[in-house]
């Protein structure tokens, strides 16, 4: 009996944790349409979505700037020159990454498995598994 009980708290838990996941990743997403982002395999990139969803962060953003989008965390005039798509980050550029923060990254599709975003001189980058830039959102601030 003891054993059926038990069963039925563990099952009861899980079913509340994942509902209250569920609720509060519809009460998240409430105001914002539903885009399902599908990664191209072999050239992933943002899409108009996101762009559009950068926009309205930084607009959001403007007076209280987060790790990597500081003026303090702006690139060295030497280094914007090379930064693009296809650079790949040494140990110098990665000292400079900082996780996007979490209110733009729940706005953004997951990236494409083993792909990362990072913040970087205020803009967020996608990162494959061998840190080569594959893909940058822009802000204007």
């Amino acid at each position: 009996m003891k054993l059926r009980w038990c069963l039925a708290f563990c099952a009861a838990a899980i079913f509340a944790a994942f509902g209250s996941t569920t609720a509060r990743a519809q009460e998240h997403h409430g105001d914002h349409e539903h885009h399902e982002h599908h990664w191209d395999e072999h050239h992933p990139a943002f899409d108009d979505h996101e762009r559009e969803v950068a926009h309205r962060w930084a607009v959001a953003h403007h007076e209280r700037r987060e790790l990597g989008f500081r003026v303090e965390d702006r690139l060295p005039p030497e280094w914007e020159t090379r930064f693009r798509v296809g650079l790949v980050f040494d140990a110098g550029w990665r000292r400079r990454c900082y996780p996007v923060p979490a209110d733009l990254l729940v706005e953004l599709p997951p990236p494409p498995h083993h792909y990362r975003y990072y913040a970087i001189g205020g803009r967020v980058v996608l990162v494959d598994p061998h840190w080569q830039v594959v893909d940058i959102l822009s802000f204007n601030f």
